[in-house]
């Protein structure tokens, strides 16, 4: 289980930085308050996120991991009608994630 957890107080018209903490287990290894580094273009619905200090053993495994990213897309989304709302209209300036990624590998035979 990963967990994100960011309070966010920015101006949503400029393209802002964004650090936040990332804590959970990575096949079987304890990671614990790595960084969590984003830069977000709040007027194009942008975001790039990259998370430092990971150790070597997990950094591998964590490259296709989608959930840590996506909290961001989720928060800074441009809506497309007006009737829809980006996650920081829903939850204001705090966000927490929790997510458990079950991950299968096959082994493909010589």
């Amino acid at each position: 289980m990963l967990v994100l957890a960011l309070c966010l107080v920015l101006c949503v018209d400029e393209a802002q930085r964004i650090s936040g903490k990332v804590s959970g287990v990575v096949n079987g290894f304890q990671i614990d308050d790595v960084d969590l580094h984003a830069y977000v273009v709040t007027n194009d619905g942008r975001t790039y996120t990259a998370v430092s200090r990971i150790p070597d053993i997990v950094g591998y495994s964590l490259q296709g991991l989608y959930a840590v990213g996506s909290i961001l897309g989720f928060l800074f989304a441009l809506p497309q009608q007006p009737a829809l709302h980006n996650g920081f209209m829903v939850t204001g300036t705090c966000a927490s994630l929790r997510t458990c990624v079950p991950v299968c590998c096959i082994s493909r035979g010589s």
